[in-house]
């Protein structure tokens, strides 16, 4: 599966978050999807960067895929400004990058199946997952070393 190297910019995103791991996390990460989307959070998010992108952060890793960590979703923004329901907010730390690109939202464990099974040089700091709201594209952000 092919990839880029990017080097980003800090982002600030805020949102919803909980703490779980890939044993347990793909039914409590669906439990969060449905409530961002239920409860409309992005619109509830304050000094929020007008943009068509919803934003999926795995950080606070444990310490790597088999570990623990903090699933957040949300949006960028300008300041953080935590307000209910939004409960979270995350940095996406400056750094290099390995991006991969899924077709749809259906597409992206795919994608993480195959970033599991290949040796990347991840950094375990943050990885981050771009939903285009109007292509329906998915940007998939790996932290690399």
């Amino acid at each position: 599966m092919e990839h880029t190297i990017e080097q980003i910019n800090e982002m600030k995103i805020a949102g919803i978050k909980i703490i779980t791991d890939n044993q347990k996390g793909i039914s409590l990460i669906l439990q969060l999807w449905g409530q961002f989307f239920n409860d409309n959070i992005i619109e509830t998010i304050e000094n929020k960067i007008p943009s068509t992108s919803m934003y999926a952060i795995y950080t606070e890793y444990e310490s790597d895929e088999n570990g623990k960590y903090t699933f957040l979703l949300g949006a960028q923004v300008e300041d953080i400004k935590i307000t209910k329901p939004i409960n979270a907010f995350a940095t996406i730390p400056a750094g290099k990058y390995a991006v991969f690109i899924a077709d749809n939202k259906d597409k992206v464990i795919n994608v993480w199946q195959y970033i599991w099974q290949h040796t990347l040089a991840r950094n375990y700091k943050t990885d981050f997952e771009v939903y285009d709201m109007t292509t329906e594209e998915v940007k998939i952000f790996v932290g690399l070393m």
